[in-house]
């Protein structure tokens, strides 16, 4: 995802994707859709300050599964990302 003005463009519609196909996958990631939500604001807030005038970032969530060295259920971890994006990749283009 990526955001506009600081803000996740159809924030909860990709999240909302990215639960479906993890219901899909039989994949428990143990918060709620409105948890990622919330985590996932948190996460852009604190990276805020470091924003300069027209920076945008992306941002994402990773949901990986591992084995469990005590259960047969598999270690659901998550990580919530956000760097600035950078444009200049895109000037070439």
């Amino acid at each position: 995802m990526r955001t506009f003005d600081g803000r996740v463009f159809k924030h909860r519609e990709h999240l909302q994707s990215l639960y479906s196909s993890l219901e899909g996958g039989h994949v428990d990631p143990g918060i709620t859709l409105d948890e990622m939500v919330d985590a996932t604001l948190s996460v852009i807030e604190a990276n805020l300050e470091s924003r300069q005038l027209d920076d945008e970032f992306v941002v994402g969530q990773v949901v990986s599964t591992g084995p469990s060295l005590s259960s047969d259920a598999p270690v659901v971890d998550v990580l919530i990302y956000c760097q600035v994006l950078d444009f200049s990749d895109f000037a070439r283009s």
